[in-house]
């Protein structure tokens, strides 16, 4: 169909790759006709703010490049505004997409962030405020990442912001942020919500009980829920076509998909089947992209593989230099 479809950019954690947490959030997506773009990034090293500093445009770059060339390379239309959900590393630079394009972003969903950057430019001390540079408040982003915090701008921005009330060990993160945020992902994750709710963003602070550093499926269901919502406000608002939301029962999500009565289990491997041709990028992205592709077309299911090719290099027009994949499944009204 030619409506424009809710696109999720899901950003996953250090050491995975996009179809690990594009795989997560899959069955809840489905469920609601959305469009799932989980890139595989190269985010360098998160621990030293100086290097983070230097990778983070490179990234945000990448992101805002898939998003604004989808419906070219896909052929499928997409909302101007998307959600971005984020784990761990991917939380970081899902919070920052927020802060610095409100106008793209509806929602944003965080959950195990080891840093954050704050929307504030000062942080209280006991002295009084003191300066909070980027990557730990907002002074100078503008330098760094192109574009400034502008708090009013920022308040359309609703934010979910996870935890697993066992992810407390103060090593598993840098100590640079500590002044700024708090020692643990814990305590960070209490004072971005605060931070954000106190800029006027309507926000969720979710605790996963007996969970460290991991995003389990009650946590998805809950941030996903939240963000429903908010698409539902902004595309009443804006007057945009609504699609049918189907109810997601947590307790039904497998590692193989989502069990509906009446509907095949989610096929494990792509069967054969054909392909695009090849079509250009803006920019390389590392490793393999998943999109998650769903529509409410009765009793049909199957993936189908896209190739596309970057548009540098030797390999710039060689079909096998494969780094998206659209996984698309589709289920009964």
């Amino acid at each position: 169909p030619n409506v424009p479809r809710v696109a999720v950019i899901a950003l996953h954690g250090m050491g995975q790759k996009g179809d690990a947490i594009g795989g997560q959030l899959m069955p809840f997506a489905q469920a609601r006709n959305w469009v799932i773009i989980a890139p595989t990034l190269d985010y360098g090293e998160w621990r030293d703010p100086d290097q983070l500093v230097k990778s983070e445009p490179r990234i945000v770059r990448q992101v805002i490049d898939v998003v604004d060339h989808f419906k070219e390379v896909t052929g499928v239309p997409i909302q101007p505004r998307f959600i971005t959900f984020g784990f761990s590393r991917g939380a970081q630079t899902a919070t920052r997409l927020g802060m610095i394009y409100p106008d793209r972003v509806i929602g944003v969903g965080a959950a195990s962030a080891g840093t954050y950057t704050l929307p504030t430019r000062t942080v209280p001390s006991p002295s009084g405020p003191i300066p909070a540079p980027f990557p730990f408040g907002s002074d100078g982003i503008e330098q760094k990442l192109g574009r400034p915090v502008i708090i009013d701008a920022v308040k359309k921005v609703s934010y979910w912001i996870g935890v697993g009330e066992l992810d407390s060990k103060d090593a598993d993160v840098p100590r640079q942020w500590d002044t700024y945020q708090g020692k643990n992902r814990l305590e960070r994750a209490e004072r971005f919500a605060r931070a954000v709710q106190d800029a006027g963003c309507v926000t969720r602070l979710f605790k996963t009980t007996g969970v460290g550093h991991e995003l389990p499926p009650r946590a998805i269901d809950d941030a996903v829920r939240f963000l429903s919502a908010t698409v539902d406000a902004d595309l009443a608002r804006t007057g945009a076509h609504a699609v049918r939301v189907l109810p997601v029962d947590p307790s039904q999500v497998t590692s193989g998909g989502l069990a509906m009565p009446g509907l095949p289990p989610m096929l494990s491997t792509p069967p054969p089947s054909r392909t695009s041709s090849v079509a250009p990028w803006p920019r390389d992205i590392s490793g393999d992209t998943m999109i998650t592709l769903s529509s409410f077309m009765p009793l049909q299911s199957g993936r189908m593989p896209v190739r596309v090719a970057p548009t540098t290099g030797d390999k710039a027009r060689d079909p096998s230099n494969l780094f998206w994949r659209l996984v698309g499944r589709y289920i009964a009204q």
